[in-house]
């Protein structure tokens, strides 16, 4: 089954902060598969649908245009970097062992 990825950004519903117009933004990401097969005993259905909002920005509204104040994810990009040392330090350890011991390790 070959998933489908789409990626949008979507506007939200305007609204008044201070007598200030402001507007909302994020980006959506869909992934969905399906798949089906039909005949004799073969008879069968797959299929999954995940979506994921992010807000992206707050976009003020003025009569001279818009201002847009990013919206910056601080949790994600600490995610990230977890996910990356849990990655290079295992590696980084395994490869400093074998030099270190003089690949005696078998």
């Amino acid at each position: 089954m070959r998933p489908h990825i789409s990626h949008h950004r979507v506007r939200g519903t305007p609204f008044q902060a201070h007598g200030r117009t402001f507007i909302p933004e994020a980006q959506v990401t869909m992934i969905s598969g399906r798949e089906a097969t039909i005949g004799g005993n073969n008879m069968s259905i797959r299929g999954f649908f995940a979506q994921r909002v992010q807000p992206t920005a707050l976009i003020e509204s003025t009569p001279q245009g818009e201002r847009r104040y990013r919206i910056d994810d601080p949790t994600m990009r600490k995610l990230i970097g977890m996910l990356l040392a849990a990655v290079v330090i295992p590696v980084v350890s395994s490869l400093l062992g074998r030099t270190l011991g003089g690949g005696h390790g078998k």
